[in-house]
């Protein structure tokens, strides 16, 4: 069933976008679409928690909680939020609850330090008295928001998905196979929202459209991991997104500010800021002309 329309609230982002509102290194979006509340990953700390509160959303109302994959800026938020919850169903990969170890940027413990970067201990112990739905295949969340479940790595520029390792020694490269995406059906067409794209944003274009033949992506949100990627790589994703019907695009978070001005020279007309205390509305307002 397409909604209407969809209403997303930027709660964790590493930027502020007004006063009030906290920014760290993370993401949370509020998806609303009418009918149905979704909360997609719960950013790093209690940002998440905060900005709502400041923003006028009642986390309570929340039909379900997804998590884009086990990093701790999309999941540190979960010792703040879960308490405040009904216990709804959060769904996640299983291979969300791995160990991983890297050398974080965003850190202050020193550039040689490894640190544990998976779900931090307290969000682990809020899932333990979760209701956990382990998916791993395209899965309707609530009626017209689906999570893509595992993202087949297929696209040749966009490389294993991650730099951070399954063991402290760094010596086994974490591909991060639990990355999804969620996507929202309305009636002016299909909205992605990326959480980190490690699995690379062209192989979740590919998938979410291999399994909505009948309604065209007209919006692609949140979390590119472009950052630093190579001239092909960027080249590719411009097309392919390019290639789409877009109304809206907005990259933020793992995007990287160099990155993100080349998708905004891309398509002028359709990029929008996304930071925390943002408001998107899908599709997005006609412009007077």
């Amino acid at each position: 069933m397409a909604a209407e329309a969809a209403k997303l609230t930027v709660l964790s982002e590493n930027t502020a976008g007004r006063a009030g509102i906290w920014g760290e290194w993370g993401l949370s979006v509020w998806i609303d679409t009418g009918h149905n509340r979704v909360l997609f990953d719960t950013g790093a700390t209690k940002s998440c928690v905060h900005n709502a509160h400041e923003m006028g959303i009642d986390l309570h109302t929340a039909d379900a909680v997804v998590l884009s994959h086990g990093h701790y800026d999309h999941t540190g938020g979960l010792a703040e939020v879960l308490p405040l919850l009904p216990k709804p169903p959060v769904y996640l990969h299983p291979g969300a609850l791995q160990n991983r170890y890297g050398k974080a940027e965003d850190i202050t413990v020193g550039p040689s330090e490894v640190r544990d970067i998976g779900i931090p201990a307290a969000a682990r112990a809020a899932l333990k008295t979760a209701d956990l739905r382990f998916i791993e295949t395209p899965t309707e969340i609530v009626p017209g928001l689906w999570a893509t479940g595992a993202i087949p790595r297929l696209e040749t520029t966009e490389g294993p998905g991650g730099a951070g390792s399954l063991d402290p020694a760094l010596t086994q490269p974490d591909p991060v196979v639990d990355d999804m995406a969620v996507w929202v059906e309305t009636e002016a067409g299909i909205l992605i929202v990326l959480g980190c794209a490690h699995a690379g944003v062209i192989n979740t274009i590919r998938l979410v459209h291999s399994q909505e033949r009948g309604l065209p992506i007209t919006g692609v949100i949140g979390g590119t991991h472009l950052r630093a990627v190579t001239p092909e790589r960027m080249k590719a994703t411009i097309e392919c997104l390019g290639s789409l019907s877009l109304s809206m695009l907005a990259a933020c978070h793992c995007t990287g500010p160099r990155e993100a001005f080349l998708l905004q020279a891309a398509f002028p007309e359709h990029y929008i800021p996304m930071n925390a205390g943002s408001v998107l509305h899908f599709p997005p307002p006609a412009t007077p002309s």
